[in-house]
């Protein structure tokens, strides 16, 4: 009956055969094994890049960035094992993405794209799928928004989404759609330009990444 159907299905399970990584995807709505892909139990050096990451580390600056690139470039690879590169954008959100996006970038490859969503609209995106790059997922809400503005210039195209940390009310949010984290939180808080957390806010992760945070002592 798929004879008859307006697309073809293909089921990728937990990776693309290497005979589709350069190969086009048009036309065919992939079917995954798994909404949520969490990185975190990987291997010691994802462990050690995650404390060098939680808010409560006291590291900012330089290091901090080395570990989100690499992170992210761990995420890009897993990502690269499902998609191929061909027709693949990889959309970063700046400011507290731009590292994480980075290593997204280094490992999946595809084409470049970066905004800041309080100051921008969404790109135009035409190719067939594109990962949204976050160091940070609080609610969803923004992400969600972005989407939005991507179908509505692309209405076909195939949204997978990437982040450091997803908070799980996010995670719920995204469960229509195919989701890469270094790992699950529950800690949320609001970020302003402080070294520690206390209460309901605590350490901006871009003033972080920037070395922007002021020392308070």
């Amino acid at each position: 009956m798929l004879r008859e159907a307006d697309k073809g299905f293909l089921y990728i399970g937990k990776q693309i055969s290497r005979s589709l990584k350069n190969e086009s995807l048009s036309g065919l709505v992939p079917i995954y094994d798994h909404s949520l892909v969490i990185l975190a139990d990987e291997d010691e050096e994802v462990q050690a890049d995650i404390a060098i990451c939680k808010s409560n580390s006291g590291i900012s600056g330089s290091r901090l960035a080395a570990a989100h690139v690499r992170l992210g470039e761990k995420i890009g690879r897993h990502i690269a094992t499902v998609f191929p590169e061909k027709n693949t954008s990889i959309l970063v959100l700046e400011r507290g993405g731009r590292f994480f996006g980075d290593g997204v970038y280094m490992g999946a490859g595809g084409i470049f794209y970066s905004m800041n969503p309080k100051q921008d609209d969404a790109p135009v995106i035409n190719t067939e799928r594109v990962v949204i790059v976050d160091s940070v997922i609080n609610t969803g809400k923004s992400i969600m928004r972005i989407i939005d503005e991507l179908k509505n210039h692309n209405p076909g195209i195939d949204v997978i989404i990437a982040a450091n940390v997803i908070q799980n009310e996010a995670a719920e949010l995204f469960k229509d759609y195919l989701v890469f984290a270094t790992r699950l939180s529950k800690n949320s808080f609001v970020g302003v330009n402080q070294s520690k957390q206390t209460g309901k806010t605590g350490p901006d992760t871009a003033d972080r990444l920037f070395n922007l945070i002021k020392k308070r002592y």
